[in-house]
């Protein structure tokens, strides 16, 4: 029988009851626990709840206190109640799992002592310290595994090991639910919790804090994390050192920290409370970035200019995108790059929560932003992750926008042909401008015979109701889409879908061909074998080196930057891509379906898109790769993308 999941503290209740086979009172208990006997009661119900499969229980005996009952108390049930984790079932459960362990352990632990209690072999604790060494420890905060003989240990000052601890219980939290997560695995008391998450929220009201829902969540895990290390005889080890905009939050932090110090046994000394100042100021949002940028008080320095100008020479050398008018831009690219590095000096790394929907719905901008990676490193010697990098995408989004606007002061122009009558075109006209407000600007209800006045309002787009095949050439040129008398949402993913592309057609030039011009049958694959995302790579870039296409140096550059960040999607379709910079070949795109489906970053993938392009076509890369993402690769052509045979059924698709 697979053991019931129980959290580690439910779990050391479970082995103390055990010990001590008498009759124990909740308030011992909860002292040896440093928990409230709140808790301790709580826990019970969930402990009686699955011990009755094991026949025991908890007993409790009115004015003594708490006992174990059960017919055989070495059961090996009951030990695996209380020693295994049955919810450790992939590397990163169990690496997280260890990394709290030893985090937690001031001497180390014996690998033995491991293996049994998390009932795993030898060869798989080596395995996941080395991947928890690769993945976890070399991010920041930075951690050093030590081994000595049989022990493991982290070695790690105070104020890193309750960063890492922060950040575990912060990316947990389910931020879907209400009540956000149940604390499964955490050390923390859930009373003494929900008081500081209550109190956190509180403050951040108050003082009309503007913070995200991921930093407000960490923010309590931070001073809930503190809590626990100085209850549990773990102060601080060395001096905090503070910036000016920490300061500034002193205030805030000392009014929250003296109203919980009115509630809970703990007291915050001086250091205790600059680390959360710390922890507070990088978690504000980025302080109204363009407002703080006009003042002449804020503190950006040359570095955060240099990297900057940096950032946007590149995109335009590297990308043909020519962001340097926008000063907002700059303004709000410096802010941000001035506290990135605050944060990245004290090893305050965040996790983007929209990193996903960036990778895939603004697949371009994220390439873009890429190039901060680089200018980043240059300046301030420290190296970024895919999480922070992709933190720039939306101030790009933005930029193109706010261009938009100037274009288009009043909206997209749009025309809306219909055949309806006047109550039902006035019921469709009604309901898109609701939706849209000024974003765009709708002209007529025309009919499909007035092409002179629909023409007269230079349209970006067409909305009819009727499908436009018969329009004559004049008007062929003009996307359109058609709107049933109730639109659906298919309808509306595809109006978005061309307005964006409106907007992006200010900085992406226009595809100058078809896009078949881009694929080509000796460039399509059908049961590809291979059996990871390298071997894939290898064999496609080989194809491209082979017939021309690509020089010697493409499979190392297309590796590299899939080592950066993985271009796997949710939908089982990959997008590899490379610059050919140097290169005269043109560009084009490899399709392959493989044989069968392979894990790559975590993802399963099914069919490969790999991106070459050549350093004349550099403009059109956001072009190629936004109509691959963002029309190729979505519904309803997705469906029949993994169905396809033959390059013929590739090109019904394009």
């Amino acid at each position: 029988m697979k053991p019931q999941t129980l959290h580690r503290r439910q779990r050391r209740l479970l082995t103390l009851l055990r010990a001590q086979q008498k009759i124990v009172t909740s308030k011992e208990l909860a002292a040896q626990m440093e928990v409230s006997d709140r808790t301790i009661r709580n826990d019970v119900q969930v402990l009686n709840k699955v011990l009755a499969a094991c026949d025991a229980r908890i007993e409790t005996i009115r004015g003594k206190g708490l006992i174990l009952r059960a017919a055989d108390p070495k059961s090996a049930m009951l030990n695996q109640l209380a020693y295994a984790e049955s919810s450790l079932q992939t590397k990163e459960d169990r690496a997280q799992f260890l990394l709290v362990e030893l985090l937690l352990a001031d001497d180390g632990i014996q690998a033995d002592s491991l293996e049994d209690e998390m009932f795993i072999s030898r060869t798989t604790l080596e395995t996941d310290i080395r991947f928890i060494q690769k993945t976890i420890a070399n991010r920041r905060p930075h951690l050093y595994i030590r081994r000595k003989g049989n022990s493991i240990r982290v070695d790690a000052p105070e104020w890193r090991r309750r960063a890492v601890l922060t950040k575990i219980f912060a990316e947990s939290w389910d931020y879907h639910s209400r009540e956000g997560v149940l604390l499964q695995d955490s050390l923390l008391d859930e009373e003494v919790f929900q008081i500081i998450f209550a109190r956190t929220k509180a403050a951040v009201r108050r003082f009309s804090i503007k913070m995200d829902d991921y930093d407000l969540v960490a923010l309590a895990f931070t001073i809930a994390v503190a809590e626990f290390r100085i209850r549990t005889g773990h102060p601080l080890d060395e001096p905090v050192p503070v910036t000016d905009g920490a300061l500034k939050t002193a205030h805030i932090v000392d009014a929250l920290l003296d109203e919980l110090e009115g509630t809970l046994p703990t007291h915050f000394d001086g250091d205790e409370r600059r680390s959360i100042m710390l922890s507070l100021s990088f978690r504000i949002l980025p302080f109204q970035e363009a407002q703080v940028a006009e003042s002449p008080t804020y503190p950006l320095d040359e570095n955060a200019l240099r990297a900057t100008e940096l950032f946007l020479s590149a995109m335009k050398r590297e990308y043909g995108v020519d962001f340097t008018g926008d000063h907002q831009l700059y303004m709000d690219l410096a802010c941000r790059i001035f506290r990135l590095e605050k944060r990245l000096r004290y090893s305050y790394e965040r996790k983007n929560l929209l990193l996903p929907t960036i990778k895939t719905r603004y697949i371009f901008f994220f390439e873009l932003a890429m190039t901060i990676r680089e200018c980043f490193q240059e300046v301030y010697h420290m190296d970024l992750g895919e999480d922070e990098w992709g933190y720039f995408s939306d101030r790009l989004i933005v930029s193109v926008d706010r261009a938009a606007k100037q274009r288009y002061p009043v909206g997209i122009p749009v025309a809306f042909v219909s055949h309806l009558g006047r109550s039902d075109r006035e019921m469709l006209v009604s309901q898109i401008r609701a939706l849209y407000g000024n974003a765009i600007c709708l002209f007529g209800p025309f009919s499909i015979y007035e092409r002179e006045k629909i023409q007269a309002v230079k349209p970006e787009l067409i909305i009819s109701t009727v499908r436009l095949e018969t329009v004559r050439s004049e008007l062929a040129h003009i996307p359109h889409i058609t709107v049933a008398l109730a639109p659906n949402d298919e309808f509306y993913l595809r109006l978005n879908r061309h307005i964006r592309a409106i907007h992006e057609k200010i900085f992406f030039r226009e595809l100058p061909q078809p896009p078949e011009r881009y694929f080509s049958s000796e460039l399509f694959i059908t049961n590809l074998d291979a059996s990871s995302r390298r071997e894939v790579i290898t064999k496609l870039t080989r194809l491209l080196i082979g017939r021309g296409y690509a020089n010697n140096s493409c499979t190392a550059r297309a590796l590299e930057r899939e080592e950066w960040s993985s271009t796997a999607r949710e939908d089982g379709i990959a997008m590899p891509r490379v610059r050919m910079l140097g290169h005269p070949a043109e560009t084009v795109v490899v399709t392959a379906l493989l044989r069968k489906p392979i894990t790559w970053a975590g993802q399963k993938v099914r069919m490969v898109f790999f991106v070459a392009v050549s350093e004349e076509d550099l403009p059109l890369f956001g072009t190629l790769l936004n109509y691959l993402s963002n029309d190729l690769c979505q519904k309803p052509k997705r469906n029949k993308l993994f169905q396809i045979t033959s390059y013929q059924d590739l090109l019904e698709l394009l």
